[in-house]
């Protein structure tokens, strides 16, 4: 018996059991218990990789110096609801208030009132209260934050809103104490809040010293951080599910006799690869 009829017989034999049924539903069971798995180890932590906004602290220095010279703005930011919210398109339109509280004397409230949001434009913004002790501002704003899906469709996020004043130093007026009160529903269009928090810092801006010149100097910034998890797994079916279906479908072509179906394996073949590489 010459080494090519061995090798021959050896490759049918090797054939005939990668084809059987049972190996194929085995195989089959296998990867979907593996993945199944896979996707429960997953949701069991939270994937929140987008950048976080750099900003530096609030020094004890720093502190004592606004509240020395009267300069301290506590900033208290109460979120209605949000009007538009698409994660995935990263566009979001917020209604908030925002209580500012200061001393008249020593900060401009029209200064105080000068505030902005970055990566954002505000499209309603009405003084709703004017008192010498603190200023009550109705907004809604239109913003986008740094998101990352390269966790998609495991990945969870965190939206931040951040609020500064351009045309203040933290000379003029220095974010402290900041609060945040929150109206939103725990579920919001397949995303669940899971925490919210607010944080108050400086960072660097520019001022127009002249026509050419910019002044670089500290001012103060507060973020809203909102962090969303994805709300069941509604999504992960709904793109995995063809995957395994496209799957089954190459498994069933190798139960097929080559030689009598070779037509029909070779379109389930090169249909299941052609779809699982042009899959969205």
């Amino acid at each position: 018996m010459s080494i090519v009829t061995l090798y021959f017989r050896k490759k049918k034999r090797v054939l005939e059991v990668i084809t059987d049924v049972r190996v194929l539903f085995m195989l089959l069971v296998i990867v979907t218990f593996s993945m199944a798995a896979l996707f429960f180890k997953a949701l069991l932590k939270q994937h929140v990789v987008d950048p976080v906004y750099r900003m530096q602290a609030i020094t004890s220095k720093q502190k004592n110096s606004a509240v020395s010279r009267g300069v301290a703005v506590k900033p208290h930011i109460f979120i209605r609801n949000f009007s538009e919210f698409k994660m995935v398109e990263n566009q979001f339109i917020m209604d908030l208030m925002i209580r500012f509280s200061f001393d008249a004397s020593k900060v401009n409230p029209s200064l105080v009132g000068k505030f902005e949001f970055e990566k954002g434009k505000i499209l309603e913004k009405k003084m709703v209260v004017k008192d010498p002790s603190y200023a009550l501002y109705k907004i809604k704003v239109a913003f986008q934050s740094n998101l990352d899906f390269r966790h998609f469709p495991l990945d969870d996020h965190r939206i931040d809103l951040i609020m500064t004043n351009q045309y203040a130093s933290i000379d003029q007026i220095m974010y402290l104490e900041p609060q945040l009160t929150t109206a939103l529903d725990s579920y919001i269009q397949g995303w669940d809040l899971v925490e919210s928090k607010i944080t108050a810092g400086t960072v660097k801006g520019f001022a127009l010293k002249g026509e050419k010149e910019n002044v670089a100097f500290n001012q103060s910034a507060v973020v809203c951080s909102l962090t969303f998890a994805r709300h069941g797994l509604s999504d992960l079916f709904m793109i995995f599910i063809p995957l395994f279906f496209i799957f089954f479908i190459g498994l069933c072509a190798l139960t097929l006799d080559i030689v009598t179906h070779f037509g029909a394996v070779l379109s389930l073949s090169v249909g299941s690869t052609t779809a699982l590489f042009f899959y969205r």
